[in-house]
């Protein structure tokens, strides 16, 4: 009789054991896919024209809150492919700057890369995580120059990165992570590096904002500006990287139109950009295509708005963008997103700046 109550207790207790290992099995996997799944989030520089700091707010406009406390001091940011990391730039009233890394619930702000005068800015990180390239100013043939330099988050600097001074400013990452695109407008020239290759390519345009990748890497377009009639106006060009071929992307129909930079969701299957109309006091209105220039519709239709800063969820069924009306009683800038399935418009901040999503 104690033998048998022995062994019931032995298989009970292996019974338990066995439980407990896929209880815990099955709490890692349903951890691992929360994190996966979690909704995605916006951040975005609150206050902006008087004391800018970075916020996060659900897309429904709830659970706002102030990621940064640098007494108002924010000028740029970006977000970890991950949305693990937050790494944004501060700039100082007595000119100092730098750039600081927080989590995205805004804790553990830790200093990056002491600036002092250097202005530090535009910082931008790769699709696989491990660098992040920032401009800066430095002394270049006794004046002061922006150049381009790169943060490694894991591991060394790409094996053929220069050794020297990159000129340029507003880098941006290939999505395949083998090139990196900078601006240099003073010199004339939109600049290409070859991470692995080492190769430099330049597309001859003094256009200063920064380009826009294709999915698959092979493409970018950029805006240049050009005298129509008496008007100035923004073109939006595409460059095929393998022939360097350029011309412009709009169909003809759009010719008349001022164009702001596209924006491309990360399958490379739709695409959005801000256009005006050839009235010149008319604000931006966002317009969405296929990539192949069928499905083209406006998204919206307020003359008196200008809408900037858009921005594709990484699920590619909404934008978070920005808009402001000028000319009104208290006018500031507001964060809004669009459902392109439903439709439907909601304004997620008010008194917000250059929304990002927060994956």
């Amino acid at each position: 009789m104690i033998y048998s109550v022995r062994r019931i207790d032995r298989v009970f207790i292996l019974v338990m054991i066995c439980a407990g290992v896929a209880a815990v099995a099955l709490y890692s996997l349903t951890s691992r896919s929360l994190i996966t799944l979690r909704n995605p989030a916006i951040a975005f520089i609150g206050n902006p024209l008087i004391a800018p700091e970075i916020w996060s707010v659900s897309i429904d406009g709830s659970s706002l809150k102030r990621l940064t406390s640098t007494g108002g001091t924010v000028y740029d940011f970006a977000i970890s492919p991950d949305g693990a990391v937050i790494v944004y730039s501060v700039h100082n009233s007595n000119g100092s700057s730098a750039l600081y890394r927080t989590d995205r619930a805004g804790r553990d702000a830790q200093i990056l890369v002491e600036c002092g005068q250097a202005r530090c800015e535009t910082p931008a990180w790769s699709n696989d995580g491990r660098y992040i390239a920032y401009s800066q100013i430095a002394r270049v043939n006794d004046k002061n120059t922006r150049i381009v330099a790169i943060i490694p988050v894991k591991g060394q600097l790409p094996a053929e990165w220069p050794d020297k001074l990159i000129t340029g400013t507003n880098p941006v990452f290939s999505p395949d992570g083998q090139k990196l695109a900078m601006n240099n407008p003073e010199e004339g020239f939109i600049r290409i590096l070859g991470l692995s290759s080492g190769v430099e390519r330049q597309v001859r345009t003094s256009a200063p904002d920064p380009v826009t990748w294709s999915a698959d890497s092979n493409y970018i377009y950029f805006n240049e500006n050009e005298v129509t009639g008496i008007l100035l106006q923004s073109r939006l060009f595409q460059v095929d990287l393998t022939t360097m071929q350029i011309e412009l992307f709009l169909p003809a129909q759009l010719s008349s139109f001022d164009a702001g930079s596209m924006r491309i969701t990360r399958d490379g299957t739709w695409a959005a950009f801000a256009l005006r109309s050839g009235d010149n006091q008319a604000g931006r209105q966002i317009y969405i295509s296929k990539m192949d220039g069928s499905q083209f519709q406006a998204v919206t239709d307020e003359p008196s708005t200008w809408h900037t800063a858009i921005q594709w969820s990484p699920d590619g069924n909404r934008l978070v963008y920005q808009e402001y009306t000028p000319g009104t009683a208290n006018a500031v800038p507001r964060v809004l997103v669009w459902d392109r399935v439903s439709g439907e418009f909601i304004v997620a901040a008010e008194n917000g700046a250059l929304p990002a999503w927060l994956p």
